[in-house]
């Protein structure tokens, strides 16, 4: 069957990869998975093969998700013909302590948008394994001062523990891409509930980002008012954003948060 461009399809076709990429879950019969994207089954086959309580495969294509269909038929197994942005996790979970893993192969035009639903729903899952353009996973794992760190560095730090495991050829998926992958994993770890204010945090790291290249005393000028800037104490404002640590971010925001209950 044909890959379709306009869902972004390379599919992984090697399977002693997507056997490493079972074992990583450390799944057992109180797990549930979920799978971004099964495409082709290679992954899913695999999964399949592994314990779990029950296992959801998302396909946005509807060619593909028949096709799994007549693969799996075991009630354990939930075709879900989808786009994943759309997939609810309160809908087919329910309780936020569900022991969840969520895996994938997932397409360089939406991984940002796929990697904020994975925070946004950050309560329901324990793990996440995902192969990733390798310049992607670059930035998912940078450190701060370096050109690949940035705002999804930063919210994804402060949710969980990313870490590249090992890189995978573009000759392994078909079509063959232009760029190597890599495979990446986070076990969230929800150190970003104290946060006193999300949305303030939101609006400083992404509006210091905009000006990356500027000390963030002007930026954080233009996002909470020179008043309260005057008063920080908590980061050296001369600091551009990315010399910042994730940490730090969260420190600065509650500080900003507090110091503007005061006014």
């Amino acid at each position: 069957m044909k890959q379709l461009k306009q869902y972004g399809q390379n599919f992984l076709h090697t399977t002693i990869y997507a056997e490493q990429i079972a074992d990583l879950l450390e799944s057992d019969y109180n797990t549930g998975i979920v799978e971004i994207g099964a495409g082709s089954g290679t992954l899913s086959i695999c999964l399949g093969k592994r314990k779990f309580k029950k296992l959801h495969l998302v396909e946005i294509d509807p060619r593909w998700a028949e096709r799994l269909s007549k693969i799996f038929s075991s009630q354990d197994v939930q075709i879900i013909n989808q786009d994943f942005l759309q997939y609810n996790f309160k809908e087919h979970w329910g309780d936020a302590d569900k022991q969840l893993i969520v895996v994938g192969n997932i397409p360089y035009y939406i991984t940002t948008q796929i990697i904020f639903r994975l925070l946004e729903n950050h309560r329901y899952i324990s793990r996440v394994v995902l192969m990733v353009q390798k310049e992607v996973a670059d930035r998912l794992t940078a450190l701060p001062g370096t050109k690949a760190y940035g705002i999804t560095t930063i919210f994804l730090a402060l949710a969980g523990n990313a870490r590249k495991i090992f890189d995978i050829g573009k000759e392994n998926f078909r079509p063959v891409p232009k760029v190597d992958s890599s495979l990446v994993q986070i076990d969230f770890n929800k150190t970003w509930d104290d946060i006193e204010d999300y949305q303030l945090f939101d609006n400083i790291v992404r509006g210091t980002f905009q000006t990356r290249r500027k000390k963030i005393r002007n930026s954080l000028a233009k996002i909470v008012g020179e008043y309260l800037v005057a008063e920080i104490k908590s980061v050296d404002l001369n600091c551009r954003p990315e010399n910042i640590s994730p940490g730090d971010f969260k420190v600065l925001a509650n500080e900003i948060f507090d110091l503007s209950l005061q006014t």
